[in-house]
């Protein structure tokens, strides 16, 4: 059986972002796509990055607050 490439399709309960990023880090984004497992394009390898370290964030309780469940469109601002 092949080894399959990136993360999982999206399950329920998640949201889109995006993100624009400087030309040497979509570079490296498409780097790690042609030359890893992270994903296979440069956003599935940027939301594995994104992911992981913001799990990691909220394991050490990087910031020491409740963050409150969004009920606002997504933008960010409430």
């Amino acid at each position: 059986m092949p080894k399959t490439r990136g993360r999982p399709p999206n399950k329920a309960g998640t949201r889109a972002i995006s993100v624009t990023v400087p030309q040497r880090l979509y570079d490296y984004l498409t780097y790690l796509a042609q030359t890893t497992v992270l994903g296979a394009s440069e956003s599935d390898v940027a939301a594995y990055i994104l992911t992981n370290k913001v799990m990691e964030m909220l394991h050490n309780k990087f910031h020491e607050m409740e963050i409150p469940n969004s009920t606002s469109s997504g933008t960010g601002k409430n």
